[in-house]
């Protein structure tokens, strides 16, 4: 019995060798996932950010200023923070608001000039209605007067 007692020994050793060298490298791959998951959980998270960030912010906002311009506030601009796509967009924007804010001043200041000249058109056709029915008062006048001297031509 004595040579299988130590094949069976030999036998423990080397499987219990091979178990705790299989056991080592379980520990060794679970501890790179656990770590791997970390990044990659972190690397999403970091992306959600991100994204939130740079991109839905500034679409808020966006909306923000939409939102008064429906209102007719004109004075309401976007934030530039950065010159990106959305940095740019952003600049634009403005800008168009900016010449929409200027054209509707303008607009407006044209409608005041044009009621002031209107107004002095309309003053002005009164006073030449005025003057017409003088003048045509006149013209009746001197045609009386034409007729009287016609007929006192013809008496004497």
């Amino acid at each position: 019995m004595a040579p299988l007692n130590e094949f069976f020994t030999v036998l423990n050793t080397r499987t219990d060798a091979v178990v705790e060298q299989s056991d080592h490298l379980l520990r060794i791959y679970r501890m790179a996932t656990l770590i791997l998951l970390a990044i990659v959980m972190l690397s999403i998270a970091s992306f959600i950010v991100f994204i939130h960030r740079e991109v839905i912010k500034p679409i808020i906002k966006t909306s923000h200023v939409f939102s008064h311009l429906r209102c007719g506030n004109f004075t309401e601009r976007m934030e530039i923070r950065s010159s990106n796509e959305i940095g740019m967009m952003s600049r634009d924007f403005n800008q168009s608001v900016d010449n929409v804010r200027v054209l509707i001043f303008t607009v407006k200041e044209s409608a005041n000039v044009l009621f002031e000249v209107g107004q002095e058109l309309s003053a002005n056709m009164t006073e030449t209605a005025s003057a017409i029915n003088e003048i045509s008062s006149n013209i009746d006048g001197v045609k009386q007067q034409a007729l009287t001297q016609a007929a006192s031509v013809t008496e004497t």
